[in-house]
């Protein structure tokens, strides 16, 4: 097995970067088995109190640069072998909805939304598409949380968040959820009935 292993920064608020840089650098990053799209950025403030930009910086980071990006990339995804994954970060609040998020709850919705709408267009080609759906996570997502006018950030960490999921534990179940779709797609490459999967 060859791992290649490349570091690239990029502005996911900016979706057009984005699309070129996927289109650009399509031949060079050559097959993929995996793609996880995990950008992110929240919010805690009322809707009445959130300036448009803020709703249009969340709605760029993730669905815009996350739609642009596996645009620009399924076409180095793998038909033959195991075939390909690609992967939404989701959030329960994408699915339950969470007040003060609401912008962010949206777009999480849009994440669950375009990855099942994508696996019905990529089965045949032995691509899965998915999405996982985090609850609380002990990141510092909270503490960098955009507030009103987007001028500063929320500053501390919710008592949900600092009671959630350790990262190392949520990134295990992750990775252990896509291999087992590989496994599953290598197995029932004919069997129609591998359908969008959604894990909570």
């Amino acid at each position: 097995m060859c791992i290649r292993d490349r570091g690239y920064v990029l502005d996911m608020e900016n979706p057009d970067v984005v699309e070129q840089w996927s289109r650009e650098n399509s031949k060079k990053i050559g097959t993929l088995d995996v793609v996880i799209h995990n950008a992110g950025i929240t919010m805690r403030e009322l809707l009445i109190n959130t300036e448009i930009g803020i709703g249009q910086k969340l709605m760029d980071v993730h669905f815009m640069s996350v739609y642009a990006m596996t645009q620009g990339l399924l076409k180095n995804m793998k038909s033959d072998g195991q075939g390909s994954v690609i992967c939404g970060i989701g959030s329960i609040a994408g699915i339950n909805g969470l007040g003060i998020r609401t912008m962010y709850s949206s777009m999480k919705g849009c994440v669950e939304g375009f990855f099942k709408s994508l696996a019905s267009e990529v089965r045949g080609n032995n691509i899965h598409s998915m999405v996982i759906h985090p609850g609380y996570i002990q990141t510092n997502v909270a503490k960098s949380a955009l507030v009103g006018d987007g001028s500063k950030t929320f500053g501390k960490t919710d008592p949900n968040i600092k009671l959630g999921l350790p990262v190392r534990d949520c990134v295990d179940i992750i990775v252990d959820s896509i291999g087992k779709i590989g496994a599953l797609m290598y197995s029932s490459k004919e069997d129609e009935s591998l359908d969008p999967v959604s894990y909570t």
